[in-house]
């Protein structure tokens, strides 16, 4: 059985045809790795905001009230 002999156009098409789909893969791959940087970062600082606030809580009401009231700190303990 011979060998297929491709034709130049065949083997244009075969590259043109790669390399559109090297070109969309690589922002959809560069956006990935951006949300997951994001979504790491996201996580540090609800983790950080939250050892701040309890940190905050367990200080004694009134130094904490003394705080506050010179404008150190504001924090919303609702949430």
């Amino acid at each position: 059985m011979r060998k297929k002999a491709y034709s130049l156009i065949e083997i244009i098409a075969s590259f043109f045809i790669m390399s559109c789909v090297l070109a969309a893969g690589i922002p959809v791959f560069i956006n990935t790795l951006k949300h997951i940087e994001t979504t790491n970062n996201d996580y540090k600082m609800a983790f950080f905001n939250q050892n701040i606030i309890e940190f905050y809580k367990s200080l004694p009401t009134n130094e904490l009230n003394n705080m506050v009231q010179y404008g150190d700190i504001y924090i919303d303990f609702s949430g």
